[in-house]
């Protein structure tokens, strides 16, 4: 995606940072960040680019090695690799409808980036919660198997962030709209 803003745009610069921590986007200098989750108050301008689903993953393979999986129950006792971002307390609260469940995990992995994880499940080593257009790919190639497909955790909101007066830089005004229409078309909105 970000080879056709680069084509569209070939003037353009563009430095990219993939980080899984806050940043101070004015002391930093950067024009612009995206942001998925909670916002603080902060001086910053927010744009909703949409919502990110979170469901349950494995491999094949995971499923061959220790037996499907249908029930939550079923689900408690499996291997578990997660963000660290949203391990709290050992505890995931995964939600169906309008049941939840809080279920009690010692992750086997707890890792911040989301590439290295989705191969790891991919490998057979465990189960995850991933967003879901993450995983549209591997689970169209039989990579990934979606488990409880009715069951997740919560959506989470994705934003763009930036100081006010940087809509006004030409390249920054760009880069949104691309984003924009990027994430409408990938995400639910």
């Amino acid at each position: 995606v970000l080879g056709q803003f680069m084509r569209q745009y070939p003037a353009l610069n563009l430095q990219l940072n993939l980080l899984n921590n806050r940043v101070d986007l004015i002391e930093e200098g950067y024009d612009l960040v995206i942001r998925i989750g909670e916002l603080e108050d902060s001086r910053l301008v927010a744009k909703r680019l949409g919502k990110v689903a979170r469901k349950i993953y494995t491999s094949p393979d995971y499923v061959k090695q220790h037996g499907e999986i249908k029930s939550i129950e079923q689900l408690s006792k499996a291997s578990f690799l997660l963000m660290s971002s949203i391990q709290h307390n050992e505890r995931l609260l995964l939600t169906s409808k309008e049941k939840q469940h809080e279920l009690t995990v010692m992750p086997r992995m707890l890792v911040d980036d989301f590439l290295i994880l989705k191969q790891m499940i991919i490998e057979g080593l465990g189960v995850s919660i991933m967003p879901d257009y993450m995983c549209e790919h591997e689970l169209a190639n039989a990579k990934l198997i979606q488990l409880l497909p009715s069951w997740g955790m919560l959506d989470v909101n994705v934003y763009a962030l930036y100081p006010k007066h940087r809509l006004n830089v030409p390249k920054v005004k760009a880069f949104l709209d691309f984003i924009q229409t990027v994430f409408k078309q990938r995400l639910i909105y």
